[in-house]
């Protein structure tokens, strides 16, 4: 981890293996999950990819992401559900963390509805926010 991500840390609670922590989907996907959903202390909140916990030279892999946990309003958290259930709608539950075994790979086979998605999605205006810059919203953290 670099230094800089580990002084934004220092001060905001490790939520790696806390009970009242649970990961809900996830958004972006990068050879791993970029960004999503969770829920901590029974509010919504969204975790963004800030940093890798290390990288070995010899093997050239990585081992746990790290993601920072964010304060975000009830219009944000609305916006989010309503996108997260079209993708339900259009393509499947494969990005749900909160499914058992089989239910989670409920994914739709490829259709209309998915490009359809897929399409609509890519005309929204997101601004891209560079999330280790916003000090004050982050939360927490935790390593997946």
């Amino acid at each position: 981890m670099q230094e800089e991500t580990k002084q934004l840390l220092a001060n905001v609670p490790n939520l790696t293996n806390n009970s009242d922590f649970k990961m809900l989907w996830y958004d972006g996907w990068y050879d791993g999950e970029l960004d999503g959903m969770c829920e901590w202390l029974g509010q919504k909140h969204w975790f963004f990819y800030i940093d890798d916990e290390d990288y070995f030279v010899e093997e050239k892999k990585y081992t746990h992401r790290v993601f920072g946990v964010y304060k975000i309003s009830q219009a944000q958290i609305e916006n989010e559900e309503y996108w997260q259930s079209l993708y339900e709608l259009c393509c499947g539950n494969i990005n749900r963390y909160d499914m058992p075994g089989s239910e989670k790979d409920s994914r739709i086979p490829e259709n209309k509805f998915y490009r359809d998605f897929y399409y609509a999605r890519s005309k929204i205006s997101r601004k891209e926010i560079d999330y280790k810059k916003i000090k004050s919203d982050l939360v927490g953290w935790f390593k997946y």
